[in-house]
């Protein structure tokens, strides 16, 4: 999950095989002013776990409700 400047976070899906901090390098280069706030795995029905050892984030329970927004699952 990334944080913008304004305080809304956005859920960033990716596959496996990217690094986290990878991915955290090409978002934040990209949009100014954004920061990773937490980061692990998710499943197809938004459920968030685990954490990322590169960010040294952990995915919080919270996560899985932008999840299940960006996938379509609840509005």
């Amino acid at each position: 999950m990334f944080l913008d400047p304004a305080g809304l976070e956005y859920p960033i899906v990716f596959p496996d095989w990217v690094d986290h901090s990878m991915m955290a390098r090409c978002i934040t280069g990209l949009y100014p002013g954004i920061k990773p706030v937490s980061a692990g795995f998710c499943g197809k029905q938004g459920e968030a776990w685990g954490k990322s050892v590169t960010l040294e984030l952990e995915s919080r329970k919270e996560d899985a409700r932008g999840l299940r927004k960006l996938f379509g699952i609840e509005e």
